[in-house]
């Protein structure tokens, strides 16, 4: 649950700050992803 919750937010980041995204947020993301699957 956790980590599904992680994820919402790291999207919810994204949609709002889409224009620019600060590159440590992205590899975390990548990361978050990686760990669900």
């Amino acid at each position: 649950a956790a980590q599904n919750d992680a994820a919402g937010r790291g999207l919810c980041a994204f949609a709002m700050d889409g224009k620019m995204i600060d590159p440590p947020v992205v590899r975390r993301a990548h990361e978050i992803l990686a760990g669900s699957n």
